[in-house]
Formats: C-alpha cells, structure tokens, sequence
C-alpha cells in the first residue's frame, strides 16, 4: 500500500568511507551518461568498477544537484544487494527509521506503527537525496562535466553523439539517458511525451528554533519516542484534501523536512524545479492553500525558509510502455527518463539504480547493441508501467477531494494489518528482484 513510501520518508545519515576507484580503460571509447544525479552515478561508478571508461555530463551546477530539501527515499531490498555488490554499506550512509504516526488534519491520531513491535523488526533503511549523491560522488573518479546541457543526440555503427548547446560534442559507444522526468535525451530520440497526473508536490526544510512553541509542539506530536526518528503524516479529508508528511528528529536539532501533495491541474510540462531553486511565490503559493489544515504542519511551512521551498507537478509518460532506448541501439533511457512516476510507491529511486547496475554490468559484459536490447526487456518494461499505474492510482486516493475515498481511505489506515505495509512495498520491489538476479545469472555474476 501507499504508507511505505511515507514510513522512511527520510532517516539520520552518516559520512560515506573513503574509497579508492579501480583504474579503467578506454576501449571503444566511454559511455556518455547525461545526468549526475542518483541514477548516472550508479551506473559510473559500476562501469568504473569494471574498468570500463566513462563521461557524465550534467546541465545543473554541482551545489544543484546536491540541494537537500525534504527528500529522503526507502531503500527496498534489491537496491540493498546492489549496494552489497558494490561494497557500499547501508550503515556507512543510511539510517533507519522506527516510527510513524498517522494523524488526521486536526492532529488527531489515527494509528502509530513502531518497526520493531508492529512491522515484524524490518529494517526500514532509509537515506537522505543530498548523502546518497555526495556518497556515489565520492566513489566516481571519471570526469564529470557540469554546466552542460543537451541539445540533441546522434548515433551511428560506430557509436554515439551527444551535442551541447555551444556547439561542442562529446561520442562514446553508447549514450545513458540518466536525466530525470525531464530527459534532453529522451526528447532527442523521440520519445513519448509526458502527461499530468494532476497532482502538485512541494518540498522544504523548516527551521525550528530549540525550545520555541514550534519545537514543543513537534515534541509533542511525537506520541512515542522514537530510537531514530518519527514520521509524521497528516491524512486529508473531504474538506481539506490533501497528504502532507513531516521527518521530526531525524536530522538533528531545528531540521525538519516535509513534503505536501495536493490536487492540481494536468500541467504543461516545466522545469525540474529542485534543480533549478525556488519558484518566486512557491511559499505563498502553498500557505495560502493549507489555510485551515493540519495546525503543525502550516507552521512548518511557516518557519521555512522561501528559498527551500520547492514545487513541481508530476509526470509520466502518455505511453508508460514506449522503448526504453533509441532505434539504433545504441542510446539507453534509465531512472525517471525511462519510467517516471509519483512517488506514492516509493519505487521510483529503487528502480533507478537497479536499472544503473543492470545496464552498467551488462555494459562491461556484452557489446553494446546486445547490452541495450537486453535491458529494454519486455518484462522491465510491463512491471514499471504496472507500477506507474499503482502509484497514479495511490497519489489520487491521497489527495482527491471526494469524501468517500478520504473516508475509505482512513479506514483503510486505521484497520489494516500492520505488517501488510512492508509486505507490500517487498512485493513491488520482487520486480527489480528479477530484473536484477536476471542480469546477474546472464553475465555469470550471481
């Protein structure tokens, strides 16, 4: 069910080890990865590990690639044997989270789930987007190019091209679409539009002042102390629609990261807004919409900062089941270039580095046009567009207006077995499972 994604929303993050990379080769030249975010690190630092050579190119600057504003992503299973096959342990960078409270738009609780007593002692690994870069940053040595957008793509037998805007151009055997909703490189290779799903998300980080009323109210919303953090999660209704999850004790004193989902129209495409800064009257925008909702959270947005609070609507493809790569094979899309989604299944980030290993491994192991072909499987592509769906399904029932489906929806909450939440987010993960063990059997590296 939707809870997984708002029960490790975030989690307390330690430094990443140092970490000396292999030497690599220049054999047919490097893969091109366009986008230096989760998904093009991975696959960096997997062909690094196989000595294969690599260039990732990057629009943003580095300080905007790294912006730490309410994002923290659950890490599933197959991403945890991905990160063991790397030799990156959760304990060095991750945290575990061990309680959440579900609460109603007056603060009212409606149920608390504790990870030990009620979740069967799973271990609700969960990271924070800023650690989780700085931390695959750190085990790349290749060259990263910030500053360098894509103007289109080109590829021939002999590989790939990628042309800047400026005029420069950088080849390489095979070119990695790793750029987010907004993909340059999916749009250059024709690739579907995206469509609204009529959902609005907003992100920040509250500054909270120790010993304030706010900071005694957040005390006090957290019903039970927690080992490692709380996550708060207001629950919308008929009359004040919406989902809205705050991280309370999780980043150390007066830090405090929260997201809001609302209802808002199928928007006309637009830019990554995490990455490009604040959008002038985002706050505004969303203070005036919470009026008469959930007390503590209006008071979070409040004591935030306006230029850490973010916006964006989101997006997926109009045809979830298009090719994840170009008619010659030679250029891949992977993360949210290939399957973007809501993040009501806490899925998309988990999907976006499996499909870095897998690519990256079968990179090091088959020639390019096999690699690409075999990546772009079928089965790949109907399990993430069945996810897709699921998580457009969850992100209406979490913001829509209609007081039957809020009222179910709480219900639903309330009464559900405890254990049927993790129970639901390893299912949707057995897809990334599969994908994985498949290109491992394939390239003898199970």
């Amino acid at each position: 069910c939707g809870l997984t994604v708002a029960l490790k929303f975030s989690a307390l993050v330690l430094s990443a080890p140092p970490h000396r990379p292999p030497h690599f080769t220049m054999t047919e030249g490097p893969v091109v990865i366009v986008g230096a975010g989760v998904c093009g690190l991975t696959a960096a630092m997997v062909l690094q590990r196989h000595e294969i050579s690599y260039v990732i190119l990057e629009k943003a600057k580095q300080a905007e690639t790294e912006v730490d504003v309410g994002c923290g992503w659950d890490i599933s299973p197959a991403v945890l044997k991905v990160f063991e096959k790397c030799d990156l342990k959760p304990q060095d960078f991750m945290g575990l989270y061990s309680d959440m409270h579900l609460l109603n738009m007056s603060g009212g609780l409606v149920r608390h789930f504790n990870c030990e007593k009620d979740l069967d002692n799973y271990q609700s690994w969960a990271v924070e987007r800023s650690t989780l870069i700085k931390t695959l940053r750190s085990r790349v040595a290749g060259e990263v190019r910030y500053g360098c957008a894509v103007a289109g793509v080109t590829e021939d037998e002999s590989g790939a091209t990628v042309q800047l805007e400026g005029g420069d151009s950088v080849k390489g055997r095979a070119v990695l679409g790793c750029d987010g909703v907004n993909s340059a490189v999916r749009a250059a290779i024709g690739g579907q539009a995206l469509a609204g799903t009529g959902i609005q998300a907003w992100w920040g980080r509250a500054q909270v002042q120790p010993g304030s009323p706010l900071a005694d109210a957040i005390t006090k919303a957290s019903v039970e102390k927690s080992k490692t953090g709380t996550l708060v999660w207001y629950l919308g209704d008929g009359s004040n629609p919406g989902c809205f999850m705050a991280a309370l004790d999780a980043f150390g004193p007066g830090s405090f990261p929260w997201a809001a989902y609302l209802e808002g129209p199928k928007a006309e495409v637009t830019g990554d807004a995490p990455r490009q800064g604040a959008i002038g009257g985002v706050k505004d925008n969303l203070t005036a919409r919470l009026a008469g909702r959930a007390d503590l959270f209006t008071q979070l947005v409040a004591a935030t900062p306006g230029e850490l609070v973010y916006t964006t609507h989101l997006y997926e493809r109009s045809d979830p089941n298009a090719p994840y790569k170009s008619s010659g094979g030679r250029v891949a899309l992977l993360g949210d270039a290939a399957h973007p989604q809501t993040p009501f299944k806490g899925m998309a980030v988990n999907m976006a580095i499996v499909d870095a290993f897998v690519l990256g491994s079968r990179l090091a192991k088959q020639p390019v046009v096999e690699a690409i072909a075999a990546y772009d499987s079928e089965e790949r592509r109907k399990a993430a567009t069945h996810l897709v769906e699921e998580g457009r399904s969850w992100g209406s029932w979490m913001v829509t207006s209609s007081t039957f489906k809020t009222w179910a929806f709480r219900v639903a909450a309330k009464w559900m077995p405890s254990k049927n939440v993790i129970a639901d987010f390893i299912k949707d993960d057995q897809a990334n499972m599969v994908f994985l063990d498949k290109a491992l059997a394939d390239l003898g590296m199970a």
